[in-house]
């Protein structure tokens, strides 16, 4: 290599350092707490380096999920986030166009921190030649200039609900569009658009089109038959309840042909489901459990006398309860600092709705993580605590959610998705999840 090679590719690298150790320079802050304490390391136990007072500005120099790294005065310490506010007025805002890696340096070949999933808003620093320095949550990175576009805040116009068993979602609003995902009955999602007799909708990470005659604007109401029997009967015998949840299935027959019946016009879009599927959707409702075959063959019919109300408690637990809870909050905004009741970030979620159940929390996803058993990923149960690294790494915890079953769990994701579902089998989460506690 040449020395004006040489020389070239320092300026390029001292070039890109700069470029990225200005990012957070360019946020400022300002304390919104009566009286703050400026902490050594992100922790309450670390040790306190001065006070600060309310309006206080600060620069912020870095960030965890609950804490902002801050500059007073030449003195550098950590603040919890709950008490600063951003000043966002010189922030550039962009928004991914698909799936895109957020590269180490301004190189094709160059490693990749983290994949930014299509629609994930990112804060501009700087551009270079075609690249542009990214901040994405606490990470810093490059991407290509063609990969951004200008982001555009989704309006959520309602709520509405599945209305048939299984509903296609499409690319565009039409029946030959591609398909995106299928949705179970009683789902809810956000309408964030309208097309003719489509509706523009937001689920989880997908964005699509659903027909307006597979929905309903209310949710389903659902009595169960032990409830009714519950105010006339204090004890029901084993073959009763075989009898009314053979009624039931009847009953589930019946209104499965109403709705082929109704919604005729649009047969295509309603996907077929297997009777394994059906089985495993009504597991999951709890108001509506009914006792087992397998657990009628483990007693005789003398012995399997018991209360409607024994029956409840036997087949309610409280993580079933703590999921209830927690997808009331499905949609709502991410706030930094938010900790209920009408936005959150992930550790005042997570902290929110186990006060709901008596369980006190710190607002802080890595304290949080001290709290409670560790319970291996194999082992997961309903309202366990998941957390993950935001750095690819697996190890240094900075975000926190609510494990719900069937591998997904429920958290207060990002300023442009709100609480939202999510799989633990999805790269991002896969790559940083780095354990999960029992709380309850």
């Amino acid at each position: 290599m040449t020395n004006k090679k040489i020389v070239s590719f320092f300026v390029l690298m001292l070039t890109i350092v700069g470029i990225s150790s200005v990012c957070f320079a360019s946020e400022k802050g300002k304390i919104t707490g009566t009286t703050v304490r400026v902490r050594y390391d992100a922790s309450t136990s670390s040790t306190v380096l001065l006070n600060l007072y309310k309006n206080d500005e600060v620069t912020i120099l870095d960030k965890t999920d609950d804490w902002y790294k801050i500059n007073y005065e030449d003195q550098i310490g950590w603040v919890s986030k709950q008490y600063v506010s951003i000043d966002t007025s010189n922030i550039v805002e962009k928004s991914t166009t698909g799936q895109v890696e957020l590269l180490l340096i301004p190189i094709i070949n160059s490693k990749s921190i983290a994949t930014i999933e299509k629609g994930e808003k990112v804060n501009v620093c700087d551009t270079l030649n075609g690249w542009v320095n990214i901040q994405y949550n606490n990470l810093k990175g490059w991407v290509r200039e063609e990969k951004l576009e200008e982001y555009k805040e989704t309006v959520i116009l309602k709520y509405v609900y599945v209305d048939v068993n299984s509903a296609k979602v499409r690319e565009k609003p039409s029946t030959s569009s591609t398909e995106l995902d299928r949705l179970n009955k009683d789902t809810k999602v956000a309408v964030i658009g309208e097309e003719g007799k489509w509706y523009k909708i937001q689920f989880m990470n997908v964005t699509g089109y659903i027909s307006k005659e597979l929905t309903r604007t209310t949710k389903a109401v659902v009595v169960s038959r032990s409830n009714d029997e519950r105010q006339s009967s204090t004890t029901v015998t084993s073959s009763n309840s075989n009898n009314n949840a053979s009624t039931k299935n009847n009953n589930t027959t019946t209104s499965n042909n109403v709705e082929t019946s109704s919604n005729s016009n649009t047969s295509e879009e309603v996907a077929t489901t297997s009777a394994k599927t059906n089985t495993e959707d009504l597991s999951t409702n709890s108001n509506t459990t009914t006792a087992t075959t397998s657990d009628n063959e483990k007693t005789t019919e003398n012995q399997q006398t018991t209360t409607v109300g024994q029956s409840i408690t036997q087949t309610s637990s409280k993580g079933d309860s703590v999921v209830a809870y927690a997808k009331k909050y499905l949609g709502y905004p991410y706030v930094s600092g938010g900790a209920g009741p009408k936005s959150f970030d992930c550790s005042g979620f997570t902290q929110y709705v186990m006060k709901n159940f008596g369980i006190s929390l710190t607002h802080s996803a890595r304290a949080q993580a001290s709290n409670g058993t560790y319970v291996s990923k194999a082992n997961l149960q309903k309202g366990d605590l998941v957390f993950f690294s935001q750095d690819g790494s697996g190890k240094n915890i900075g975000h926190v959610g609510i494990y719900i079953g069937g591998n997904q769990f429920i958290h207060a994701c990002t300023p442009a998705k709100g609480v939202r579902l999510d799989s633990l089998s999805s790269t991002y989460y896969s790559k940083n999840y780095v354990t999960a506690r029992r709380v309850l």
